[in-house]
């Protein structure tokens, strides 16, 4: 309490500005921090630090961790206590969510691709799959198209639903901005969205040739 200008002001006052009790005003002032508080207290302020850095992921095994690169062993234990003194409660992991269904009654498409992912020319061979995001809402499914040319992203849609239609508005995103000729080869894993015959009539309006990766072999789909 000796900032300049406090002095001046009744200590009650002081200490309702500032969020505490005079009673632990007085009990600190009696008894100030020891050595080990204070360096407690830092340790927790770079703990923090690390905690917010980790998207507030990090427990005590891999806050540990990340200590002792930095040059700040201890023991778990001590980690733990810590932890719960800087009100570090990492966040509990999301489930895994599936984004492929290949247990479906449509026909999938032979694997025409075969492991070649190079195309001399733009709109020859695209690559098409789908992804999940955790968000504030829930989860955010996107799919996306790339061009095997020159890997660029050619088609990507949003939704908070994994349908046929998050696919689909991907494909004519794709066609619609990039009009490839007849031929092209659009391949994909088995997912019961690529296989849908909406799908499938979609590819053929379009003149694309399908084809699919190998059951549970998903290098045949690497790029993407």
């Amino acid at each position: 309490m000796r900032a300049r200008g406090l002095d001046k002001y009744p200590i009650n006052l002081v200490c309702q500005t500032l969020g505490i009790s005079t009673r632990s005003y007085y009990d600190r002032k009696e008894n100030p921090r020891s050595n080990k508080e204070k360096e407690d207290l830092e340790l927790v302020e770079k703990m923090q630090t690390i905690f917010a850095e980790s998207y507030e992921e990090y427990g005590r095994v891999r806050m540990k961790k990340a200590l002792e690169e930095a040059g700040y062993p201890m023991s778990e234990g001590k980690v733990g206590r810590l932890m719960r003194q800087g009100n570090m409660y990492p966040k509990k992991c999301k489930k895994y969510r599936a984004t492929t269904n290949s247990r479906h009654k449509y026909q999938v498409a032979e694997n025409l691709l075969d492991r070649n992912f190079n195309a001399d020319k733009p709109n020859r061979k695209w690559c098409g799959d789908s992804t999940y995001i955790w968000t504030d809402e829930g989860w955010l499914y996107a799919a996306g198209i790339i061009d095997l040319c020159a890997r660029d992203c050619v088609g990507l849609s949003f939704s908070s639903k994994h349908t046929q239609e998050l696919m689909i508005d991907s494909l004519d995103q794709a066609f619609k901005k990039y009009k490839p000729g007849e031929g092209l080869l659009f391949h994909s894993d088995r997912g019961v969205q690529y296989a849908s015959n909406a799908y499938k009539n979609k590819l053929h309006k379009y003149k694309m040739i399908q084809s699919m990766s190998r059951s549970g072999v998903p290098y045949d789909n690497a790029p993407m």
